[in-house]
């Protein structure tokens, strides 16, 4: 009873002044002190918009800086991301010798890519992340010289560095950084061009992916731990790869019916589960890949989720996946065609129910999107 006493005259008129404070505090106060438990899921979406190049933030578009003397229709969006109210994109554009050259923009504002000190026939900019407030681009140059063969990179706040290529042509397709230690994933085709096989990059330093597959390409990286999460599609399917101290695959399994393969643009890991997401491609009459035909598509490890399309899709992919409180965000795009007009939509879905968050355009170019998990 005497504990009971000490506890009201003491703890409850604390509690009581500590109420009244915080009442009277201004919101921000109220928003850093209870910002571990408030979460945003903010969908960005990379396209085009009367030709022009554009993002949009939960739907909100904003248009992306042309460079000089180049319209919208000769500039091409590779990759989106975001860091805190930052949005950064990455490309190129076709200047008037029809040369490409590599760009990034920072919210709408564009910047070149290659820097002063290197003489390039051509460029571009394939995949972007933030990392401790620095930018990172992977990309692909052709010096300017005879017999000048793709050259992949990877930048760093305007320094380039180059990856170490086959003796023949190598591409990049995504990149993301772990504390220092900066990764790549990408392909490299033999003498012919017949087969390109699967590899990544750690600092520059690249490791092949087991030279009994060839890949029609590879699309994503992520890191969980000590392991390295690429997916890709090899000739006999979707699979997915990881390196700890030893390299396995898995194929993606298609779902029932007229699928040919599984594309996964996108890979994710949490939990020790790894999540992809992508599209599925129809066959034709003939059982061959109809590369027209694509629907949008996600997995949990290797199998294959329910996921539901708006009404009247013609085609449409998950270009993002990510997880947060055992919830699944996806992110992509929808072609649909309504009274004889074909329009791009800019998708999101939790777990496999759709939201259409904006509409635009059909162009014949590459639509990108991401997802940033925010705390506020």
């Amino acid at each position: 009873m005497h504990k009971n006493k000490i506890f009201k005259k003491l703890f409850l008129p604390l509690l009581f002044v500590f109420c009244i404070l915080i009442s009277s505090c201004p919101n921000p106060f109220l928003e850093k002190l209870l910002k571990p438990f408030f979460t945003d899921i903010v969908y960005y979406h990379a396209g085009y918009y009367n030709g022009d190049p554009v993002y949009w933030v939960n739907g909100v578009m904003t248009k992306l800086e042309l460079p000089f003397r180049i319209s919208g229709e000769n500039v091409y969006i590779n990759a989106i991301t975001a860091s805190g109210d930052t949005v950064y994109t990455t490309g190129y554009y076709k200047n008037q010798y029809q040369s490409d050259a590599g760009v990034y923009w920072i919210n709408e504002k564009i910047f070149e890519i290659m820097p002063a000190n290197i003489s390039a026939e051509s460029s571009k900019g394939i995949a972007i992340t933030v990392s401790d407030n620095k930018i990172y681009i992977a990309g692909e140059y052709i010096p300017v010289g005879p017999n000048a063969q793709n050259t992949p990179f990877f930048w760093v706040d305007g320094l380039l560095t180059e990856l170490s290529a086959s003796s023949y042509n190598t591409w990049v397709a995504s990149i993301t950084v772990s504390d220092s230690d900066v990764y790549v994933a990408g392909v490299w085709y033999d003498s012919n061009y017949t087969n390109a096989y699967g590899c990544y990059w750690v600092n520059g330093n690249r490791t092949d992916f087991p030279l009994n597959l060839t890949f029609n390409g590879v699309y994503d990286i992520t890191l969980s731990g000590s392991s390295v999460y690429i997916s890709a599609l090899s000739y006999y399917g979707s699979v997915f790869y990881f390196n700890n101290d030893s390299s396995s695959w898995y194929n993606l399994n298609d779902p029932p019916g007229m699928s040919y393969a599984s594309v996964p643009n996108s890979i994710t890991v949490y939990k020790n589960i790894f999540y992809t997401a992508g599209c599925v491609i129809e066959k034709d009459l003939y059982g061959a890949p109809d590369w027209g035909k694509y629907h949008a598509a996600y997995w949990i490890n290797s199998e294959h989720q329910q996921i539901f399309l708006p009404d009247n899709e013609i085609n449409s992919f998950v270009d993002a996946i990510e997880l947060h409180e055992d919830n699944i965000y996806k992110a992509g795009w929808c072609n649909v065609i309504d009274g004889g007009i074909t329009s791009a939509l800019l998708v999101s879905w939790v777990n496999g129910e759709p939201t259409v968050l904006g509409k635009t355009e059909l162009a014949e170019k590459e639509y990108h999107s991401f997802i940033q998990i925010r705390y506020n």
